[in-house]
């Protein structure tokens, strides 16, 4: 169940659906306004992760590792050269990258993750 659940991550993270709804609500808000743009990528990859995590702990009963995280920020900084975005999508896309990577790094530090 642990690697179906890091081939799913892992393909909804190349697909961008896991930045989906930060998107949305930048293209609903418009991609002009300041605020949706600059900030709310990063809180909108916060609550999204912080979700993929509850249910990953719910099924494997464990966070996810420090591993997963990795792979996913490589995924999402390969999925930008290889999916072509507008400049906007492509930088909601940077955000979700970078709030991976801090958490990544963040989980290495503290006592409740694992590598594998």
């Amino acid at each position: 169940m642990e690697i179906l659940s890091y081939f799913l991550i892992s393909i909804l993270t190349f697909f961008g659906i896991t930045s989906l709804p930060s998107r949305w609500v930048v293209m609903i808000g418009g991609p002009g306004s300041p605020f949706l743009l600059n900030f709310f990528p990063i809180i909108g990859a916060i609550i999204i992760w912080n979700i993929i995590d509850s249910i990953y702990l719910g099924i494997n009963n464990k966070p996810i590792p420090i591993l997963l995280f990795l792979i996913c920020w490589a995924i999402k900084l390969v999925e930008g050269n290889i999916i072509k975005k507008a400049d906007w999508q492509m930088h909601v896309s940077m955000a979700e990258a970078w709030v991976i990577f801090i958490w990544a790094i963040v989980s290495m530090f503290s006592d409740y993750r694992a590598w594998l």
